[in-house]
């Protein structure tokens, strides 16, 4: 997974490498530390997890940081969308996916 950069005006671009991370209070590291997702090889944009949650909420986004994040207030599945509601989560054992190219989750 990569994230494209584009100047318009000097035509510079710049595609680098991003990984994907779910966050939030229902996660192990709070809202403090992303767990990384793992690229699925077989689905380009595709990012899964195996992990246990807490009753809480989280979000997915890039490097660690806030500039792109997708969220929304739909549980099990949804589309994320960028800078949306946090996600209510219910306590347990979960395979989260993630399509970074349409936003769509799920959190079996």
């Amino acid at each position: 997974i990569y994230i494209a950069t584009f100047n318009s005006m000097t035509g510079e671009y710049n595609f680098a490498p991003a990984s994907i991370g779910l966050i939030g209070n229902a996660t192990p590291g709070g809202w403090d530390n992303d767990t990384d997702m793992v690229e699925d090889a077989a689905a380009a944009g595709v990012v899964n997890l195996n992990i246990t949650l807490v009753n809480g909420s989280a979000k997915f986004r890039v490097n660690d940081d806030w500039k792109y994040n997708w969220g929304s207030s739909a549980f099990p599945s949804g589309v994320g969308t960028p800078g949306g509601a946090d996600i209510p989560v219910p306590g347990g054992s979960y395979n989260v996916t993630f399509n970074v190219n349409t936003g769509e989750y799920s959190f079996n």
